[in-house]
């Protein structure tokens, strides 16, 4: 029995001894030693399941992280599938961070790969691709040459795998006669597979050896053509290297496998020049040894070796050598002279004397070297010149510096001036004589403007710098002589002619040289007949003044005047045998062509004579003019014309009648107002009266003769 119910019985017997009360108080306190004892049991059960449900928590994501972690294959050629991603809904707490595509999968290797649980846990793993497929190769059975060496690859006729092959001869018969043969081919991931072929000798290939120079299309040609191949395939061969090279063809609708030797045994060739040199120059060996040939690179060496410090002849022998130890051997001469590359000379030295200098400087009297004869300069300037020289073997650079270290000569003149005149620096120069060209300055610029005796000095610098000083004496005077006039005469003209009165007219002065000349006409009226003067003035910049006058005569524009103009232009517009209506036709042409409309000449309306003499000479005028010109044009042709005018004394307007053929008809050169034209030539009354500008034509019609 136990504890608890030992405690029962105990309390049962007291209860029935005791008093209700009694009774009651010790069931109450029962009750509470039984809940007392059961709390600690309850609370280990839920610890017991928290830590429970902690382990299994550990448990799994101590799962995802292996399953992150662990060491990962894929196959070469094929897609990366990383585990963690392929697991359903729980794919999607991982994240790859490492770019995937960034990794060749075609190409064996171990990878390391960045992966993140839930976002944030960083977590490592490695990928290694793997190439876990054998190769497939399908071989062939080939021809050899007797005694020919074989290799595993000749039995290749195809080989498929996704990584490089090794290909190994595990068993091999002789090759003087045909056999089997075993192959190994074992690709890089280690995978292994073995094959059977078999090969037969026949003459009908051979190993063949070609010389170095030989091309591609040579080596196939003699191939085909000494063999009787139906086919040889020379990819494997360079012609441009020694060596041995498999190659394989076809022979009687078999493969055949043979070699192709390419070799060196020709020595190189070139061209080997001697030398003249001067002291302190040197040449390359490139440039002794030129136009080197041979099938392969080429070196070359020099016995003894090159020396340019000491003069004279000296020999020297070349050994040119080529890749492949074939070599030949040359020798040539050096000879060095003992002069410098660079001379200093003086400028204007003429070429013989540039000759006897590099003469002198060599040391000889031998003919060479010396200055080539395309040296054709009559003298150097100051400058730096590449010249040849001629020697035994060859022709040599020579650096002729001209340098300009004489000072200029001139000579000086005194000189006497006017105050005023500024004369330049070499105004007192009479010549020099220099190589350069020579510029002149004062040393202090002389006052022109006081007069006075002055000693000047000049200094003469010649391009190149070099300088002479001179000094000589000005006499600055003043000027008391007054210009000249030249040209003045009197003048004729008519009334209205524009008179030049300066024309042909000038001054000299001493000093100032030519002068304009004034011309005071302010006393002529040339609208007037009659006689004036003119007075001319000149002064020179001493003032020293000369006058001079001329009369000007004034004639008046008589009916004569006129008609002698007339008359000048009628003799290149009509001739005899014109009708008097050809003639009007060709005077009203000259009229509208010769003269141009304007109103500067209306102070001449009622001055026949004055008005036709303007319009002949000055070709303008308003319709008067048109009208004195026209008609004294008209009379000297022998046609009766008479003056007719508008009747509005305010606003006039002049034109002509013209008789032709006993009828009186209109004659107006003038034209009207722009827009409105109208060619009145031998127009009648109806025809004038007809015109746009109704008033335009408006006269006394009683007045007038009337026309047809």
């Amino acid at each position: 029995m136990d504890e608890k119910t030992n405690n029962t019985e105990e309390v049962t017997k007291e209860i029935t001894e005791e008093t209700p009360e009694a009774l009651t108080e010790a069931v109450s306190e029962t009750i509470s030693e039984e809940k007392t004892s059961e709390a600690p049991k309850k609370r280990f059960r839920v610890l017991q399941i928290i830590i429970a449900a902690a382990l299994v928590l550990i448990l799994a994501f101590g799962a995802l992280i292996v399953c992150a972690i662990a060491p990962q294959k894929s196959e070469i050629g094929e897609s990366i599938q990383l585990r963690c991603k392929q697991i359903p809904l729980i794919s999607e707490l991982y994240t790859v961070e490492t770019e995937l595509s960034g990794i060749d999968v075609n190409a064996l290797g171990k990878h390391d790969i960045s992966i993140s649980l839930f976002g944030f846990l960083p977590l490592k793993t490695t990928l290694a691709v793997c190439d876990t497929t054998p190769p497939r190769v399908v071989t062939r059975n080939v021809i050899i040459p007797a005694g020919g060496d074989i290799e595993a690859s000749d039995f290749i006729d195809e080989a498929l795998d996704k990584t490089a092959l090794t290909y190994s001869l595990s068993s091999l018969s002789s090759t003087d006669s045909g056999g089997d043969v075993m192959l190994t081919v074992t690709d890089e991931g280690g995978n292994t597979v073995y094959v059977s072929a078999s090969y037969s000798i026949s003459d009908k290939v051979a190993d063949r050896t070609f010389e170095l120079s030989i091309t591609d299309a040579q080596i196939k040609t003699r191939m085909l053509s000494e063999f009787r191949l139906d086919r040889i395939d020379l990819t494997a061969v360079d012609a441009s290297a020694c060596g041995s090279y498999r190659v394989s063809g076809e022979v009687d609708g078999k493969t055949c496998v043979f070699k192709v030797n390419i070799v060196d045994t020709i020595a190189p060739t070139a061209s080997v020049r001697a030398f003249d040199l001067l002291l302190g120059q040197t040449v390359d060996i490139q440039d002794i040894v030129t136009d080197i040939v041979d099938a392969s690179d080429v070196s070359v060496s020099c016995e003894p070796e090159l020396d340019f410090t000491e003069t004279g002849k000296r020999e020297y022998a070349f050994t040119l050598t080529d890749e492949n130890g074939n070599s030949t051997e040359y020798s040539t001469v050096i000879n060095i002279h003992a002069m410098a590359p660079s001379i200093v000379i003086e400028a204007g030295t003429t070429a013989d004397a540039l000759a006897a200098t590099i003469s002198m400087m060599l040391g000889t009297d031998e003919a060479l070297p010396r200055l080539s004869d395309s040296f054709d300069y009559a003298y150097l300037d100051v400058g730096t010149y590449e010249v040849e020289l001629i020697g035994e073997y060859s022709e040599i650079p020579l650096e002729i510096i001209v340098e300009d270290t004489v000072p200029p000569e001139f000579t000086l003149r005194p000189i006497t001036v006017y105050t005023g005149t500024s004369l330049p620096a070499d105004a007192f120069v009479i010549g020099y004589t220099d190589f350069a060209e020579v510029s002149f300055k004062f040393t202090d610029e002389p006052d022109f403007a006081v007069v006075g005796n002055y000693i000047v000095t000049i200094i003469g610098t010649d391009a190149a710098g070099n300088t002479t000083e001179k000094s000589t004496t000005l006499k600055v005077s003043r000027d008391n002589v007054p210009p000249t006039i030249y040209g003045v005469k009197n003048i004729t003209a008519y009334e209205g002619d524009t008179v030049s009165y300066r024309s042909g007219v000038y001054a000299i002065d001493e000093k100032d040289g030519r002068l304009t000349v004034k011309a005071d006409s302010s006393k002529v009226n040339t609208s007037k007949a009659g006689t004036y003067y003119v007075t001319y003035t000149a002064a020179d910049t001493d003032g020293n003044t000369s006058t001079a006058t001329a009369t000007v005569t004034i004639k008046a524009v008589t009916t004569a005047v006129v008609y002698e103009k007339a008359d000048e232009v009628l003799a290149t517009i009509i001739n005899g045998s014109m009708t008097d209506t050809q003639k009007a036709r060709a005077i009203y042409d000259w009229c509208t062509s010769n003269l141009k409309y304007s109103t500067s000449t209306s102070h001449l309306m009622g001055y026949f004579n004055k008005a036709a003499y303007s319009g002949f000479t000055r070709h303008y005028g308003n319709c008067y003019t048109y009208y004195a010109v026209a008609s004294a044009l008209l009379t000297r042709a022998g046609i009766s014309n008479i003056e007719i005018h508008r009747n509005d004394p305010k606003n006039p307007h002049y034109w002509n009648l013209v008789n032709i053929d006993g009828s009186w008809y209109h004659f107006d050169t003038c034209p009207q107002p722009a827009p409105h034209k109208l060619e009145v030539f031998l127009l009648t009354d109806a025809q004038v009266g007809a015109f746009s500008l109704d008033y335009y034509y408006k006269f006394a019609a009683g007045v007038y003769p009337a026309t047809p």
